[in-house]
This record gives structure tokens, sequence and C-alpha cells, in this order.
């Protein structure tokens, strides 16, 4: 048979804290720092709430940290790669190294840092997405796009793929819609402006076909 020790407790609103009653005096000792660890713990985590209320990961032991910034390493390490093999017009092999890139950003444990993983996979991802679209895959460049805006929306880059991509789809109208989004966050983009304008005399050259 189990057995269990009700202990009367109050909760402060305002402040979010917990604290034993001051009906129970006998309940001394290891409740009383239980309840201490509880309202520390609280205040701990509250305190790494960012301005969004998105979790920010604890401080991690210095081993884990290490680990961290090792992975970020291999990953700008192999995006970097990726890009040397691109400006060399080398589609292929820049994609082996955009993928690699991807997936071992995409593998963090859940406890880094989601921030700095986004940030990766949308950089990636938009180079990868240039690179389908040297090839010629305009799906495959459409999906990238559509996951750089998942992680960065606000960033044109993504924006601008995902109208090219759409376009070449033969999905103009869309296309259009794509483009015009990135214009309401960035509405001074130059490539943005352009890309708009090459997208009309498109849709005109295909309109007198």
């Amino acid at each position: 048979m189990d057995y269990f020790t009700t202990i009367p407790l109050q909760i402060a609103e305002t402040k979010k804290t917990v604290s034993l009653t001051t009906q129970a005096p006998q309940i001394t000792g290891n409740y009383a720092e239980e309840v201490a660890r509880l309202n520390s713990l609280y205040k701990f985590l509250a305190n790494y709430q960012n301005d969004q209320g998105e979790d920010t990961p604890l401080p991690q032991d210095k081993k884990t940290v290490q680990a961290m910034k090792n992975r970020s390493e291999q990953v700008t390490k192999l995006k970097d790669t990726g890009n040397v093999a691109f400006r060399k017009n080398n589609f292929q092999e820049a994609l082996k190294y955009y993928t690699l890139a991807i997936e071992m950003s995409a593998n963090r444990p859940p406890w880094e840092n989601s921030v700095q993983t986004r940030d990766e996979l949308a950089i990636v991802l938009c180079n990868r997405s240039a690179c389908y679209m040297s090839l010629q895959k305009w799906p495959e460049a459409y999906a990238d796009a559509e996951g750089v805006i998942e992680f960065k929306r606000p960033w044109s880059k993504g924006h601008l793929r995902r109208g090219k991509a759409l376009q070449m789809l033969g999905k103009l109208k869309e296309a259009k819609e794509a483009i015009q989004l990135g214009l309401e966050f960035e509405p001074n983009d130059e490539d943005l402006k352009s890309a708009l304008i090459q997208l009309k005399e498109f849709e005109e050259n295909k309109g007198s076909e």
C-alpha cells in the first residue's frame, strides 16, 4: 500500500512563487528545502525566456558547448566547400556538400540553440535552392525555397528563390505573389524589384507566343 504526505502550500499569483502555509509550522526541514529549490528552478527558467517567449537553451557544460561549436564549424566548412564548387559551376559537387551541411545542422540534439539551427538551415537551403536552379530542377529548388521562408521568413532571398522556381514551373500568379510577399518585408530590395519586372516580361512573352 502506498502512503504519501500532504504538504500545505500556497501560491503567490503575482510573484508566481510557492511557499508553505503558516498553518503548518510542523512542516520543516527537507520540505522547506524542496520548496526553495522549486522556486529557484522556476526563477532560473523564467530568466531564459527571450522576447518572443521562446525557450532559450540552458547553459551546457564545457564539453557540450565545445561539441556545439565543432558542429557549427563543420556546417560552415561544408557550406563553404559547396560555395567554391558552385562558383566553379560544379553544381553536382556543390549539391553534395550543401546536402551534407543541411543534414548535419538538422540533426543537432534538441537542447542545442534552435535559433542558430534555423539560421544555418536557412542559408544552406537557400544556397542549395540556387544550385537546383542551375541544374534546372525546379521542384527541388521550390521545396528548398519554402524551407528558407519557414526558417527565416523576412529574408528576401527565400522569396526570390521561391518566386523564380514557381515561374519556371509555370505558376506565374503564385510566382508574382511570392515576390510581392518578399517586397512586403523588404520593399527596397533591388533583386526582388528586378524579379518582378522580369516576371512581367516573361508573362508578356508567353502571352504573345
